[in-house]
C-alpha cells in the first residue's frame, strides 16, 4: 500500500507548509470461521476477516467512531483438509492459490 495521505503539521518552529506522512490506523469490523465442505462440512474451512483503515481527514477534524470509517477490506482464507488446496482472497479477488502434497488428516476443529 502506497501511503499518499499527508497532514499539515505546523508549530512555532516549523513552517505551516511542512507535510508529514500519516500512519494508517487499522480497525477490525468482523471475523468468522466456518466449516464449508459441500458433502462433509468439516473437511473444508473458511476464515473471514473484515477490517478497515481510518479516514485520516475525519480523525484530523476530531470526529470519532463510525464517522472515521475509511477504506475497508475483506480477506478470506479457505483450505481443504482432504485435498490440501488453499486459497486466499482479498476483496473478492484471488491473490493466492496453493496445492499441498501433504494432506492434513485428523485435525481438531
Amino acid at each position: 500500500y502506497n501511503n499518499t495521505h499527508y497532514r499539515n503539521e505546523s508549530s512555532e518552529q516549523e513552517s505551516a507548509n511542512t507535510m508529514a506522512p500519516l500512519d494508517l490506523v487499522p480497525y477490525q469490523i468482523d471475523y468468522s470461521s466456518k466449516n464449508v465442505g459441500k458433502t462433509v462440512a468439516n473437511t473444508k474451512k473458511a476464515v473471514e476477516f473484515k477490517f478497515g483503515f481510518a479516514n485520516n481527514d475525519a480523525v484530523a477534524h476530531g470526529q470519532k467512531g463510525v464517522e472515521c470509517r475509511g477504506v475497508e477490506h475483506k480477506v478470506v482464507l479457505k483450505w481443504s483438509l482432504t485435498s490440501g488446496k488453499t486459497v486466499v482472497e482479498c476483496d473478492m479477488k484471488e491473490i493466492h492459490f496453493g496445492l499441498s502434497g501433504n494432506k492434513v488428516r485428523g485435525m481438531r476443529q
